[in-house]
């Protein structure tokens, strides 16, 4: 399947800070990004910024009017690519960009699916979070159960039904739960879920296939969203939020492919890298070369 991506940045650290994940976009750019993702237009960086560490009162967001304007800027440009004929790559910066982008290519095409590639369930809302961070929340916020802040930026009542949503490698129930976060379980057996370990039981590219054909037996067309911190802390060390039990990079790519090369895959994101943590920038690269692995049809590893 021949994708016509179209790359944008989003620019954001939801710690409310223009250093951090922020110059994620900026660096994977001068890393190669261009490089390996096929058939690709850069459209530039969304105009956005969360430079606020101020709390909302009601919501407990913090940076919330950030927040809003970034979620409404993404999804205006997600509906805008699709309408166009291409699959937007929205570069992150934080994760908290996938709101707008579900928001837009609902908008675009109507019901859609998401495969949700993340180390953590972020299933808090304002309340539970103890930082405030929109980076916490976007599942949360996505299947309408943190509250009202973005409804009119991303619509009143979320964007996703459980059946929807494919959660992959999701692993901090040992902090998330004590913290009062709700959990994957607390949303019921329609959200199809799978930890490290039972992507590790089925194998990572049949779990790849099993998650794609979920998906495409519920809404069909989706969105794939990978965050890094989805890897290993021994594997990916930059992260913001090292765990232990993550994916190393070659499962990570085997996981994906399948996904990626699906022709009804609609757009995807990529989240969490943080230059500041990576001096030499080697995760940075090791992040250019599992891209190049994921979109080769020969495959690769690191």
């Amino acid at each position: 399947m021949v994708h016509n991506f179209s790359i944008m940045g989003a620019p954001v650290d939801s710690e409310g800070t223009p250093d951090g994940t922020s110059r994620g976009p900026r660096v994977m750019r001068e890393l190669g990004l261009l490089r390996v993702v096929p058939h690709v237009a850069d459209i530039g960086d969304l105009p956005v910024s969360i430079e606020s560490k101020d709390r909302d009162p009601v919501s407990g967001m913090k940076a919330a009017p950030a927040v809003i304007d970034l979620t409404a800027k993404t999804r205006f440009a997600v509906a805008r690519e699709i309408g166009l004929g291409r699959k937007p790559l929205v570069v992150g910066g934080c994760c908290a960009p996938i709101i707008g982008a579900m928001a837009g290519a609902r908008d675009a095409l109507g019901h859609v699916g998401l495969a949700y590639v993340d180390g953590h369930a972020d299933l808090y809302d304002g309340k539970t979070s103890l930082s405030g961070d929109c980076a916490d929340m976007p599942m949360a916020f996505l299947l309408g159960r943190a509250g009202d802040l973005l409804a009119d930026a991303a619509g009143p009542n979320g964007v996703l039904a459980p059946e929807e949503v494919a959660m992959l490698g999701y692993r901090d129930d040992y902090i998330a739960e004590p913290e009062g976060s709700l959990m994957p379980e607390d949303i019921g057996d329609s959200l199809y879920r799978r930890t490290p370990d039972a992507l590790r039981r089925d194998g990572m590219a049949s779990a790849g296939m099993s998650a794609l054909s979920h998906l495409r037996a519920g809404p069909g067309r989706f969105w794939l969203h990978l965050d890094w911190d989805v890897l290993d802390e021994e594997e990916f060390p930059s992260s913001d939020y090292p765990m232990p039990n993550g994916l190393t990079w070659t499962e990570l790519a085997e996981l994906v492919r399948p996904l990626v090369w699906s022709p009804d895959l609609i757009g995807m994101s990529l989240a969490c890298y943080n230059p500041d943590n990576d001096s030499d920038l080697t995760d940075g690269r090791k992040i250019i070369r599992c891209l190049e692995a994921i979109f080769s049809l020969g495959g690769g590893s690191q």
